[in-house]
């Protein structure tokens, strides 16, 4: 199929005509846009098809999908009253063009578009499988088609490129070997034998750009030196197909290889995925920019099915013994494995896939990612400190132990700093998702507790899965009114320094971080009440010392706030880690204690009384006013919601680094 654009008509429409069309079609809407066509379908079959609607004057064919443009809005109107429409025995996904000249949708638009279409679908379908087979219908190109564009591909690909390395191998990877590939999907290419061990890498795909921009069969060819993996990048001209080219090693084609041997132990892990990685995508939990990858995701459903009740094997049990044709040795690193070692779950076969999909949402709505690493070539969760002291691990980890035994490899160590800990497979001191940040974690947790309760109700369950979002959680809420100020904070999903993230140990800790902060940083008097406080309550909810609540009567004669920040400055104070923030706030303190030393008989600028509550998950900090000199309580209001949170972030950021340097017990 062409990508030109061409008028259809017959006879083509003298200048009068063509003037006529073009003013029409840039002041209306009079096009479609349609998917889901085989790709052995004519466009002319298209177009005749389209034709019983009105007369069509102009079309374009991109990669899967065609725009069409009639000479009436009408025509459009006839088309979309349609109900449905077949062609060759395909079904047609139709919707309105958008009004741009000559403009062909990019891949946002696009799959905003698929996504308007599948939730319209959705919406109306009551039956589970039902659900997950228009989805998939919706969002997966045909196998059978794309198997033969893939390997169009490749052959050209090594064609190519075998004139200038004679003995390369061509190797497909990532979702299109997988069969977790969307519409539109890259594919992922390894190219054996063309990099000697002492050949520069970045030079070697230079020249495979060259090659394959002056074949034509591949177009836009440019090469991404800098990134972690250096790759070629390029359009097959044929079929439209991206391809992303790397030459590095193995590991990405042992990786598929290992994705697909999971996938087909049963055809429920498959679509559980397939529903898994949607989810993901919808709520941008995947993505770039310290997402989640799909690659980290599809680690995390492998690592669940390794656990009770489904116990799938471990990937170390399916590389033993270690014998020739199991290996596949890059580096240091054993990517191979028994492939054809048959397994069959007996819970997997005796569960439904809605089951199956909600244990997954359950099992990781209350994990403990702060203190464990998902270990999937164990199986198993590994405390966070398991990686410290290397010599001491296990024989199975005898290629981790032979890779740090290097001194230049010391630094290169599996990273346990981080909020989430996902161990590679093959490649055992990657942290998969080393980039991912704690409020990525921390919505990825949310989306799960929502999604267990979505599930549970089974009621339009994947509609509302892909529709519903949760409400933005917040780490820290503020309110502040003339006489009084809320603050809320929440408690992380990832701390490290409590042994089981207990919430009353983390309610104590917040308590005392905020009293130290009044007492020490800010050099206020505190003075503890019982539950016979005058602060403001309801009579629905009363006021009782020993309920999760504590009050304290707070007052200061000096300003210690608004010339920290100038005092930090005068001071030189480092923004590094070389200060904990405990350090640093009582340097500031004490310079202020100091100016104010000569002071004497100075009145009281800011008395209010203090309430700590613990509400769930959160500590609600809660300041009453008394009395105040002139706007005093404001100004310390808006200084103390401002930094009193950041300052609390930090220290629990300290507690985390100190606890994960402790040494293993």
């Amino acid at each position: 199929m062409t990508e030109n654009i061409k008028l259809i008509d017959e006879k083509a429409p003298n200048n009068k005509q063509q003037n006529q069309m073009n003013k029409k079609h840039n002041s209306e809407n009079e096009g479609i846009y349609v998917r889901g066509y085989s790709a052995q379908t004519k466009e002319n079959d298209l177009v005749k098809y389209f034709s019983q609607f009105g007369n069509v004057v102009w079309v374009h064919f991109g990669h899967d999908f065609l725009l069409l443009d009639f000479t009436e809005q009408s025509a459009v109107e006839k088309v979309l009253s349609k109900k449905s429409h077949f062609l060759s025995g395909n079904r047609l996904f139709v919707r309105r063009k958008e009004s741009r000249r000559n403009t062909v949708l990019n891949d946002e638009e696009v799959n905003k578009q698929i996504y308007e279409y599948l939730i319209s679908e959705l919406k109306n379908i009551h039956d589970f499988n039902m659900q997950v087979s228009c989805m998939k219908h919706n969002l997966q190109p045909d196998m059978n088609e794309c198997y033969q564009k893939y390997s169009h591909v490749c052959r050209d690909l090594c064609n190519i490129i075998s004139s200038s390395f004679p003995y390369v191998q061509v190797y497909p990877f990532g979702s299109t070997f997988t069969g977790l590939d969307f519409n539109n999907s890259d594919i992922d290419v390894y190219l054996a034998n063309v990099k000697q061990s002492d050949e520069d890498e970045v030079d070697l795909l230079k020249i495979i750009k060259v090659a394959l921009s002056k074949s034509r069969i591949f177009a836009n060819c440019f090469c991404i030196p800098s990134a972690k993996i250096p790759i070629v990048k390029c359009i097959h001209t044929k079929t439209k197909i991206r391809c992303d080219i790397n030459i590095k090693n193995m590991l990405g084609v042992c990786n598929s290889k290992l994705i697909r041997y999971y996938l087909g132990i049963d055809p429920k892990i498959n679509d559980a995925m397939i529903i898994l990685k949607y989810w993901a995508k919808f709520h941008k939990i995947t993505g770039q920019n310290h997402l989640f990858t799909s690659y980290s995701l599809i680690l995390m459903f492998i690592f669940f099915l390794q656990q009770e009740p489904y116990n799938l094997p471990s990937v170390s049990s399916l590389q033993i013994p270690e014998k020739n044709h199991f290996l596949e040795i890059q580096g240091y690193w054993n990517g191979g494995f028994i492939e054809k070692h048959k397994v069959r779950s007996e819970k997997i076969s005796n569960t439904s896939l809605q089951e199956i999909v909600e244990n997954f949402f359950g099992f990781y709505s209350n994990f403990n990612f702060a203190t464990t690493i998902l270990c999937p070539y164990t199986g198993k969760s590994l405390p966070i400190n398991y990686f410290q002291d290397y010599k001491g691990l296990p024989h199975i980890f005898k290629r981790y132990k032979d890779f740090m035994s290097v001194e230049e490899n010391k630094k290169m160590a599996l990273k346990t700093n981080t909020c989430i800990c996902i161990q590679d497979p093959f490649e055992l001191n990657r942290n998969v998702v080393s980039v991912v940040t704690e409020s990525v974690v921390e919505k990825f947790t949310l989306c799960c507790q929502i999604a267990k309760k979505i599930f549970s109700e089974k009621n339009q369950t994947l509609y509302r899965l892909y529709t519903e979002e949760p409400v933005q959680m917040k780490k820290v809420q503020c309110s502040y009114q003339e006489d009084s100020l809320d603050i809320t904070l929440h408690r992380s999903t990832t701390i490290k320094y409590l042994p089981n993230n207990q919430n009353d140990e983390w309610f104590e800790t917040a308590s005392e971080f905020v009293l130290m902060t009044l007492r020490d940083f800010l050099d206020l008097d505190l003075t503890a009440e019982d539950s016979q406080s005058k602060m403001a309550k309801s009579e629905e909810e009363p006021t009782v010392h020993g309920s999760g609540k504590s009050f304290y009567v707070c007052m200061g004669k000096y300003n210690m706030w608004d010339a920290r920040k100038a005092t930090a400055k005068k001071l030189n104070l480092p923004n590094t880690t070389e200060m904990t923030v405990i350090e640093k706030e009582t340097k500031i303190t004490n310079n202020l204690k100091e100016v104010y030393n000569n002071i004497s008989n100075s009145p009281i600028i800011v008395q209010f009384r203090l309430m700590l509550e613990k509400r769930n998950d959160a500590l609600l900090v809660h300041l009453e006013k008394i009395n105040a000199y002139k706007k005093s309580f404001k100004s310390f209001c808006l200084f103390f919601a401002h930094n009193m949170p950041q300052w609390f972030e930090m220290y629990e950021k300290e507690l985390n680094k100190r606890a994960i340097a402790l040494p293993k017990t």
